[in-house]
């Protein structure tokens, strides 16, 4: 009897550890991708996507808006906002603002155009405020390549309708949210128009530098703009009023301008000529004159919230393009391939 209940013994001890060590042994959920990049697409295509990116994995997924609803995004995708766990594309071609959820890419509305109503012309960017939301519209093209009827479209984010316009004077670009206002890049000009949201009126218009464009807000609440002039200015949205205005090595007046900073919102990054990246402090009194890295088909740029730097590639705008990550010095770590024409990036 003793020795049956020994053998007992041994078999639930041998068990127990077999259990635990099938308990050790499972593996580690796969952590989800925690970069998104937008592949802009084909002038006139309709072939703009989503790509993701796993830093830790080095996993790529193509066209994963597709994969999800069973339809392309279907539109050149001019900027991607993620506001309130909704993702907001802007596209022409058609022009349409296209809403997911962050959380599973899940089409939530698609706003266009109707037989007898023009809702976007030409969009290009989203911001917004509380439950409105605004699309810079660059208006009509015209022969000369000019544009015409230049508006914000808005957006009542309560139920994801186009609830009215705001005609504007010359064609609006890139839109920020600060506070409770609204900043325009007006492109078509030299200006920066505050939009008070409370009641949509222009507070005030601030002259910068020619073509301003792209614009973001360091970690002193100092708000920098990108003038395809090849400057960069520095506001202070407090009273705004200009501070301080320097001359780079830009694009110039035929791209859509990069400005990026890093996560501590110290360091602002833009591409220049050539496919140039340049790095400056946000305390610095002139640009520099060296760039930190050089990617000769560079067309995006992002700062991931480890100060990693990822540059895209358009490839010849043939084809699908490249994407290249650095570390903050400028070395190089790896590329991954991309959607057709990769031109930004959203960190998660």
């Amino acid at each position: 009897m003793k020795r049956l209940n020994h053998f007992l013994y041994f078999l639930v001890f041998t068990f127990a550890l077999g259990f635990t060590a099938c308990k050790t042994e499972e593996a580690e959920p796969t952590p989800p991708a925690d970069v998104w990049v937008v592949n802009e697409g084909n002038f006139n295509s309709a072939d703009g996507s989503l790509s993701t990116y796993n830093t830790q994995t080095q996993q790529v997924n193509y066209g994963v808006f597709e994969n999800v609803n069973g339809f392309p995004i279907a539109g050149t995708i001019q900027n991607v906002a993620l506001f309130e766990n909704q993702l907001f594309f802007v596209t022409n071609a058609p022009d349409k603002v296209e809403i997911a959820r962050a959380n599973d890419l899940t089409s939530v509305k698609r706003l266009g155009n109707t037989f007898s109503t023009t809702n976007f012309s030409n969009p290009y960017s989203f911001a917004a405020v509380g439950n409105k939301g605004y699309v810079s519209n660059w208006g009509t093209l015209q022969p000369n390549f000019s544009y015409t009827d230049p508006y914000l479209t808005l957006i009542d984010l309560n139920n994801n309708t186009v609830s009215g316009k705001i005609n504007r004077a010359v064609q609006p670009q890139h839109l920020l949210a600060v506070g409770q206002n609204i900043y325009i890049a007006n492109v078509g000009g030299n200006t920066i128009s505050v939009l008070n949201t409370t009641d949509n009126q222009i507070v005030t218009d601030i002259t910068v530098a020619n073509l301003p464009d792209k614009m973001l807000v360091d970690k002193n609440n100092k708000l920098w703009v990108i003038c395809r002039s090849n400057n960069l200015v520095r506001l202070n949205p407090a009273n705004n009023t200009v501070e301080a205005t320097l001359a780079i090595d830009g694009q110039g007046i035929f791209s859509n301008a990069r400005l990026e900073i890093n996560t501590a919102g110290d360091k602002l990054y833009w591409l220049g000529s050539g496919g140039k990246v340049f790095e400056m402090s946000i305390t610095a009194t002139t640009a520099p004159a060296a760039p930190l890295i050089t990617e000769a088909q560079a067309y995006g740029l992002g700062i991931d919230k480890n100060n990693q730097i990822f540059v895209s590639d358009h490839n010849g705008y043939v084809g699908n393009g490249e994407v290249h990550i650095y570390q903050a010095n400028g070395t190089k770590l790896r590329s991954f391939n991309a959607g057709r024409i990769p031109s930004g990036f959203i960190f998660r």
